[in-house]
């Protein structure tokens, strides 16, 4: 199990309250407010290209229709998702994984990268990020792999041993210690709403990291400091 592990603040899709989520921009802003790691969420596209993209269309964010399943890196890397922000982010393109990594260590940050499963893509989505990160040489140190499908992480973890991999949940599962050890993880990252500080303790007592996503306020999390909250993945970095 690898033991190095980010920051108690991480800037959620990059800080997606500042900058068009899951951008470069967004991580340079993050780098720049002095956030120590990122989060980003990593989908495959139709051709087999690994792309920073959370939603499984392209409506929300670029206003055109079209599914990630069925799209190209020709035709997706033409696409602006900044265009809602202002003049400040127009023509902000969705990143390709391999420019990602690679800005993401210019930077000097951390990275905790979502796998996305947006149909059964599994095996081609790790193959993908697996490749990207070996080409780009990016420093294991530095990245914890998580996602909400336990397919995704045992195929990571079969592969690449020593990576850090966290396990994405809403409240932490009745049965965590057993995914827990099938998985070799790290620890879970679970929405703040569905725990509470026993849930919290029980992972820490255990030596497993418990993250939350996605408050941005402080005091909703500020009861479960105390019980061994590790840190929180957030839009608003500010807010903490």
């Amino acid at each position: 199990m690898a033991s190095a592990l980010p920051e108690r603040i991480i800037a959620h899709r990059g800080g997606a309250r500042y900058a068009p989520e899951n951008s470069l921009a967004a991580f340079r802003m993050a780098a720049g407010q002095g956030v120590g790691w990122v989060e980003t969420d990593v989908s495959l596209l139709g051709d087999g290209t690994p792309v920073l993209f959370h939603d499984a269309d392209f409506q929300r964010l670029a206003g055109v229709a079209g599914q990630v399943r069925s799209a190209n890196w020709e035709t997706v890397r033409q696409l602006d998702i900044g265009g809602g922000w202002g003049d400040g982010f127009r023509n902000t393109p969705i990143p390709h994984l391999d420019a990602a990594l690679t800005e993401i260590t210019r930077l000097g940050i951390g990275l905790n990268l979502e796998l996305k499963v947006h149909f059964d893509e599994q095996a081609a989505l790790v193959e993908a990020v697996l490749g990207a990160l070996d080409r780009q040489a990016f420093n294991p140190a530095h990245l914890l792999i998580s996602s909400f499908d336990p397919e995704s992480l045992r195929r990571i973890r079969d592969r690449r041993p020593a990576l850090a991999l966290s396990y994405l949940c809403q409240g932490i599962p009745h049965d965590w210690r057993g995914i827990a050890e099938r998985l070799d993880l790290v620890g879970f990252n679970a929405d703040y709403r569905h725990v509470d500080p026993a849930s919290i303790g029980r992972l820490a007592d255990a030596g497993l990291q418990a993250y939350v996503y996605t408050p941005n306020r402080a005091d909703v999390v500020a009861p479960l400091w105390p019980a061994g909250l590790a840190g929180v993945i957030t839009d608003d970095v500010y807010a903490f």
